[in-house]
């Protein structure tokens, strides 16, 4: 997972590099296209337990369904005009007694690293769920500790070429890593990672866009904001067979705007987590101390439309009990009702260990 996360990071960071902008005179529609690609993967052992399971080379199909923004909406041309759409994908991860075999599916963005008549480069992040056929079970299944949930959450990330061999019809190739989690909702949850190269072929339903809205941007307001922010998770925690618990967060943070795409921010939060409770009644010596933690962390927002995407990293300045190392990290993904209230989906993570999946509601002032 720690793969994953650094992975995810970095492809996001890459949003602030802005190719060349395409001027245009004339607009036309959206031009929806598919395409079809085989996976051939390998399986990260990236934590003692997935390295346990065994080795596997995972294959696998996508087919995607996605179309070319035009600048109809503000942040599509402040993001040079991406790729938006969703696909499937299957995998077979070829050790069919322990992980069985896969079935996702994924929302996604993809703006262009370069754009040219016949060759196109581009980068890709989508979230999304997951399927899976093979769970783990204490007695039919115990080697299987990446999965144990019948649908997890799927995050994806990969960088793809375009070469066009007619104005309809393209051949596709990239390479990327797909990350499996339950968010630790059920234990236990050690996750998978696969790094995948993949080719392929797609048609467009109509020709290339040749133009695009452009309009002169308006200024952001590199604005300072003070968020409230609560959420809440549903999650296990080892030994497995501990029961599920709940978990809450309470967090205060400042935030500077700093362009259209970017925000900086700095903050402190409570973490209250119900399993941590039980875990301390059964720790020798430890009876009845308090089981909530609070840090403080720094953190990066990108924002895109109503959505943005957030990765922070914290510290802990409260932990009477030893449960985990004192730094953890966080990835969020924020919706905009209005300008001063938002909800929020993000992950809680100590480096490759997730502690839970959480769902909240924020205000900003």
């Amino acid at each position: 997972m720690r793969r994953g996360f650094s992975i995810f990071i970095v492809l996001m960071l890459m949003s602030w590099w802005k190719p060349n902008l395409i001027f245009a005179q004339e607009v036309v529609k959206p031009v929806w296209e598919t395409n079809a690609t085989a996976h051939f993967g390998y399986l990260i052992p990236h934590s003692p337990e997935v390295k346990a399971i065994g080795q596997s080379l995972p294959r696998g199909l996508q087919v995607d369904f996605g179309y070319q923004t035009l600048g109809i909406k503000e942040w599509e041309q402040a993001y040079n005009y991406p790729m938006v759409g969703f696909n499937i994908n299957y995998f077979d991860m070829v050790l069919p007694d322990v992980l069985g075999h896969t079935l996702s599916a994924t929302a996604y963005i993809e703006p262009y690293l370069y754009r040219g008549h016949r060759f196109k480069a581009s980068y890709r992040i989508g979230p999304g769920l997951v399927y899976a056929t093979r769970l783990f079970h204490e007695e039919q299944n115990p080697s299987n500790v990446a999965m144990s949930s019948p649908v997890s959450f799927v995050m994806q990330g990969s960088i793809n070429t375009y070469f066009d061999i007619t104005d309809q019809v393209y051949f596709k190739a990239g390479t990327g890593i797909t990350h499996y989690s339950n968010g630790a909702i059920r234990m236990p949850n050690a996750g998978l990672n696969i790094l995948t190269a993949s080719a392929g072929l797609g048609y467009r339903f109509g020709l290339v866009p040749t133009s695009f809205i452009y309009k002169e941007p308006e200024a952001t307001p590199r604005k300072l904001s003070v968020e409230f922010m609560l959420s809440g998770a549903v999650n296990e925690h080892l030994p497995i067979g501990n029961g599920q618990h709940y978990a809450w967060t309470t967090a205060i943070s400042l935030s500077q705007r700093l362009s259209r795409k970017s925000g900086l921010f700095i903050g402190g939060e409570v973490y209250t987590n119900t399993a941590l409770r039980t875990l301390v009644a059964n720790w020798p010596g430890m009876e009845g101390a308090d089981y909530r933690r609070a840090g403080i962390s720094v953190g990066h927002e990108l924002y895109i439309s109503r959505f943005s995407m957030l990765t922070q990293a914290g510290y802990y300045v409260y932990q009477p009990v030893p449960f985990n190392i004192n730094y953890y990290q966080r990835l969020m993904l924020k919706y905009y009702f209005t300008k001063n209230l938002f909800a929020t989906w993000g992950l809680k993570t100590h480096l490759a260990r997730a502690e839970f999946l959480d769902f909240g509601l924020g205000v900003r002032m």
